[in-house]
């Protein structure tokens, strides 16, 4: 029986929601690992619109569930509904609406505030020890919610590789589309033992990091 991942999205479009490439990578190597998949998004307004051809911001109103529900097909719930228990692991794409929409990093960088669902949503996984994957920006997520996280955003002589360190052992994170697939795979064959895994998708060389760890 396949596993049964959540992705949460943050709207539709790179510059004030989910990251469609990312979403769609995510969906794709989840797919071929025969897992179950559902979607959810928390129902609240957006941030801003962001005209995408002119990259820049309308005055427009829109919603991230509503949004969401375009790269989802319509298969998607509020993330108010999402239930742990049902669950096997959860994963964040980029983009910048997990930035504006899941929490205000875009605008208030370390003293930004998490939405309160998305909060409980990463502590309820964390306790149940299960994987939580998070792309591109969505580690900061991670970074604010878990006592003791430090992420590093920009250029680092680890080439992107980010460790947060807390009490447990290291949560890595890194980021790249072909690094999804390794991940996931580990994760739903449940070769990944750190308790609870928490990683985003970047680089080849950080599998060899990853399973220095174990």
């Amino acid at each position: 029986m396949g596993k049964r991942v959540a992705v949460v999205l943050a709207g539709c479009g790179v510059f004030d929601g989910s990251e469609i490439h990312e979403a769609s990578a995510v969906l794709v190597h989840l797919s071929r690992q025969q897992a179950t998949v559902k979607m959810f998004a928390p129902n609240t307004d957006q941030m801003h619109v962001v005209d995408h051809l002119k990259g820049s911001p309308t005055e427009e109103k829109r919603n991230v569930l509503v949004e969401s529900a375009r790269l989802a097909r319509g298969e998607i719930e509020d993330l108010g509904q999402l239930n742990v228990k049902e669950l096997d692991a959860i994963i964040f794409p980029g983009g910048f609406g997990a930035a504006k929409n899941l929490c205000s990093w875009a605008v208030n960088g370390k003293d930004c505030s998490v939405n309160d669902q998305v909060k409980a949503v990463l502590q309820a996984f964390h306790a149940e020890k299960k994987p939580i994957g998070l792309c591109c920006i969505s580690p900061v997520l991670a970074a604010k919610v878990f006592p003791g996280c430090e992420v590093t955003v920009g250029p680092s002589k680890m080439r992107g590789i980010l460790v947060f360190r807390t009490q447990q052992k290291p949560f890595l994170s890194w980021a790249a589309s072909t690094s999804v697939s390794m991940w996931m795979r580990l994760m739903l064959m449940r070769k990944i033992r750190s308790s609870p895994p928490v990683l985003s998708c970047a680089t080849l060389h950080c599998m060899k990091y990853m399973m220095a760890l174990e």
